[in-house]
């Protein structure tokens, strides 16, 4: 029996040709995936800006609604031998002077929640900064950011110190 159109007929039942609404689908899939790709394009030719200058602010001790954590390496920065496996691995950390050990969520957590409890109880903003050495592991960073989320602080940075070849 011939297609007439989207609906084919028989003595007893009615039913429906889908081959145009498949043919349909398909156009769309490959329409949706060829614009993601010239969209993905077209963002990876974007130029981000670069300051010539530094732009970093001293800390004051006005800046009380954030707390900065340090992640030392093993190796310091005027060693020779800065690619030695000792130079990934991280020291300390290091809170206002006092040192941490390396994975002491726990130790990490209290002290955070110290500092951010009064600023977090009247609704108020507070963040870690947290700065490591370039080299440094991430799985020796981590910790520190498990710590901030057990104190419950929602917001944080994340600075790599870089270290230029002499």
């Amino acid at each position: 029996m011939a297609k007439k159109g989207v609906f084919q007929t028989s003595d007893t039942e009615v039913s429906i040709n889908m081959t145009p609404m498949i043919d349909c689908v398909f156009q769309l899939i490959i329409f949706f995936i060829l614009a993601g790709q010239v969209a993905s394009q077209a963002l990876a030719r974007v130029q981000i800006y670069q300051p010539q200058h530094s732009q970093a602010q001293e800390w004051s001790q006005k800046d009380t609604n954030r707390v900065i954590v340090n992640v030392t390496s093993m190796v310091s920065p005027d060693e020779r031998d800065a690619s030695a496996p000792l130079a990934g691995q991280a020291k300390a950390y290091l809170i206002a002077g006092k040192k941490y050990e390396v994975g002491d969520i726990p130790g990490l957590a209290e002290e955070l929640k110290r500092r951010a409890q009064p600023y977090l109880e009247k609704g108020g903003e507070f963040f870690v900064e947290i700065r490591a050495d370039q080299r440094v592991d991430y799985r020796d960073v981590e910790p520190v950011i498990w710590a901030a989320a057990e104190a419950r602080i929602p917001k944080m940075n994340i600075t790599a110190l870089r270290w230029t070849a002499q």
